[in-house]
């Protein structure tokens, strides 16, 4: 049996919590480090907002009672995706650079949150077992293709 839409996001989410705790966790003196962690990171953030958006929140934006929570959605992935970007123009030495990560995180990890408490139950409530089967497939496969393409400033 495939793997359910909720429990590739959860996995995804499982994923990008350990990732983000590690690279908040580094110092000045892991520069190296930092700078692959921030890399795999913003990769995987990219990858995961995209497929969500491509999947989930389009087919929710069609259900008058799931747009608003979608959109919600969108819109703290686009917050997060800004400082993502802005914070690729602090040095990784800088003293802003942790604080800029460390509001990434607080706020990667409400959208979080919010998926899991809210959105992901809501879609089991308005989507046919077809339709999550099919979304599942679709995340699937987008998460791939957009984990193969590193984000750049215009996306």
């Amino acid at each position: 049996m495939n793997e359910s839409l909720d429990q590739m996001i959860a996995e995804d989410h499982a994923r990008l919590r350990e990732q983000i705790d590690h690279l908040t966790s580094t110092t000045v003196e892991d520069v190296d480090a930092r700078l692959e962690l921030f890399e795999e990171v913003s990769s995987r953030l990219y990858a995961h907002e995209r497929a969500e958006q491509s999947t989930l929140y389009s087919e929710m934006k069609v259900y008058d009672e799931a747009k608003p929570i979608a959109l919600l959605a969108e819109e703290q992935e686009r917050i997060v995706r800004v400082l993502a970007v802005e914070l690729r123009e602090v040095k990784l030495d800088d003293e802003l650079w942790l604080p800029k990560m460390l509001a990434i995180q607080i706020l990667a990890q409400q959208h979080m949150a919010l998926e899991e408490q809210t959105i992901l139950p809501l879609a089991n409530q308005i989507f046919d077992d077809a339709t999550m089967n099919r979304l599942a497939i679709d995340f699937k496969k987008a998460h791939k293709e957009y984990l193969e393409k590193p984000p750049t400033i215009s996306n």
